[in-house]
């Protein structure tokens, strides 16, 4: 396998890794909601049975929250996109740009305050409960900052994925 295969498949286990097992941030003052993949997962069947109450809290029209719930599915399936551009590097491409936007809008909320709207969508992935606990997702909030260790993760994957995709491009 070459080396841009091998840093996309890399890419994909570490935008795995922080998807389902690291916390990105974390949002609540009374109870903490970890903002992660598995809470998107939990909360995926949710969005399709009560529309009207998310069109309500987001304000947003229904067809809108459809198009939410594709943006999540994609968000999810990132990781294996990027694992499967081994056969498809343009796919992993897709794959890698997805964690990539992720982080880069927490970052910006977390430094600057910017697109606090877009952080509102990506509650969609909070959920109060662990999956095991104290373990997963593993919430490391860096001191004096609202993101999490998770947030660099995701980050550091989707700009791997680049890499790799421009060295698998260039092998060619």
């Amino acid at each position: 396998m070459s080396k841009g295969k091998n840093l996309m498949l890399c890419a994909g286990i570490i935008t795995l890794i922080a998807t389902f097992a690291l916390s990105w941030f974390t949002i609540g003052i009374h109870q903490i909601f970890y903002v992660y993949g598995i809470g998107g997962l939990k909360n995926f069947l949710d969005l399709f049975v009560h529309t009207q109450n998310y069109a309500d809290y987001y304000e947003l029209p229904l067809w809108a929250i459809y198009i939410l719930a594709a943006i999540l599915i994609i968000i999810l399936i990132s990781g294996a996109l990027q694992c499967y551009s081994i056969k498809k590097p343009v796919v992993g491409l897709i794959g890698s740009i997805i964690p990539l936007l992720i982080g880069i809008i927490i970052l910006l909320n977390a430094f600057f305050g910017i697109l606090p709207e877009l952080i509102k969508y990506l509650e969609i992935f909070a959920n109060s409960s662990r999956l095991i606990p104290g373990l997963i997702p593993f919430n490391y909030v860096i001191p004096g900052r609202t993101e999490s260790i998770g947030t660099y993760v995701l980050l550091a994957g989707g700009v791997l994925g680049i890499i790799g995709y421009k060295i698998s491009r260039d092998e060619f």
